[in-house]
């Protein structure tokens, strides 16, 4: 349950079957499953703290102030994207001066609820992963510093081409193209380096031409 506060007095009848009599200006306990409803229609949630003697007296003026104002202003938003009725944001995606307006019962200017709206963006986007975290994660292949382990590997990326490489991969000499090699290591080469791999690998004509019998 959650204690609120109607600046009117109102009847909320919900879809979940509740029907609750809000008195104006008097605190009345809310059940949390229909809150949404009740801010939706300018009832707001009040803190213990703003209550004076018994809870039961008059607890909010007709405009508050301070961190109390910050308070309804973001209620009221939080329950505006909760709903996300047809009206309750723009075309740019800012929620609606004048719905928030109406369930506040008091008047803001555009300014002041921006500046409650990019405060709500700014913690949203603080709680969001890093991306660099997820950037790390990432298994990014490294040049071998060692020579026979990076013939080697170069080697079976040159032997691939070979297999199920297309002309756009190879050189007008027939040569597999050092891009289409780092492509698939992952890392740059020279051209010495491809061309060492391809004539460790190159077919001699009499092979290439017995192959084709």
């Amino acid at each position: 349950m959650t204690w609120v506060v109607s600046n009117r007095n109102y009847t909320l009848r919900t879809t979940l079957a509740h029907t609750i009599f809000f008195a104006a200006g008097k605190a009345t306990r809310c059940p949390n499953s229909v809150l949404d409803q009740a801010i939706a229609v300018g009832i707001i949630p009040c803190d213990q703290a703003d209550m004076p003697g018994d809870g039961l007296d008059d607890i909010l003026p007709v405009e508050a102030t301070g961190s109390a104002r910050i308070r309804q202003i973001r209620t009221v938003i939080e329950a505006l994207m909760r709903r996300n009725g047809r009206n309750d944001f723009t075309a740019s995606g800012l929620p609606n001066l004048a719905v928030v307006c109406d369930a506040l019962h008091y008047k803001i200017d555009i300014t002041e609820m921006g500046k409650v709206w990019h405060m709500m963006q700014q913690e949203a986007a603080d709680e969001r992963v890093d991306p660099l975290a997820a950037i790390e994660e990432v298994d990014i292949p490294v040049r071998p510093s060692d020579t026979a382990e990076f013939e080697q590997a170069i080697d079976e990326v040159v032997l691939s081409i070979f297999d199920n490489g297309t002309e756009e991969d190879f050189t007008a000499s027939g040569a597999p193209l050092c891009r289409t090699i780092e492509k698939r290591l992952g890392y740059e080469i020279t051209e010495d380096e491809r061309d060492a791999a391809h004539k460790r690998h190159k077919k001699p004509k009499a092979r290439v031409k017995a192959e084709a019998k």
